[in-house]
């Protein structure tokens, strides 16, 4: 084999692999963007719940309490379910149809010395960011307030970027 067929061959093989490394160093960074982008918006949907149900739930105003949650969760926040305790843990409410899975209570404990805490939990449904947070800093009652945001999103739009890169839709049929 000629000297310059070696060269034109291990040059585009280089090209290959960079491409490739490439692609995948894009993935990578892409779906931790999108994993801190997730996270920020459960944070911020969940501070602003836990707001609007600190006064009904001191005034035990429960109906309200559930009308939020549930609100909540169909306004396409892209919430799978919400829960909150009652001051003093007397009672759960929730978006659960069948029931309240018990296992949630302490699959995201919210430490102590902070308002929130992010547990990413695998459900039926695959995995579920779980953001606990309480709904004011200084209570002693854990947690003051659950939601979960589900990520189901992000791994799809990696995946889009991805064959975008790579010159590749799956849906053209062409």
């Amino acid at each position: 084999m000629k000297l310059s067929k070696k060269i034109v061959i291990i040059t585009a093989l280089i090209v290959v692999v960079m491409g490739i490394l490439t692609v995948l160093s894009i993935q990578v960074v892409l779906a931790g963007a999108l994993k801190m982008q997730l996270e920020d918006k459960g944070l911020s949907l969940s501070r602003v719940m836990a707001n609007d149900l600190a006064n009904p739930l001191l005034d035990g105003d429960l109906l309200v309490v559930e009308r939020i949650l549930k609100a909540v969760q169909e306004d396409g926040h892209s919430v799978e379910y919400a829960w909150v305790v009652t001051p003093g843990a007397n009672k759960v409410i929730h978006t659960f149809g069948s029931g309240f899975p018990e296992a949630l209570l302490t699959a995201n404990p919210v430490p102590p010395d902070r308002t929130y805490s992010i547990q990413l939990l695998s459900t039926e449904k695959g995995p579920i960011r779980d953001i606990g947070m309480r709904i004011v800093a200084t209570s002693d009652y854990f947690p003051s307030s659950t939601i979960s945001a589900a990520p189901n999103l992000a791994p799809e739009i990696v995946a889009r970027v991805r064959n975008a890169l790579l010159a590749f839709d799956p849906r053209d049929k062409d």
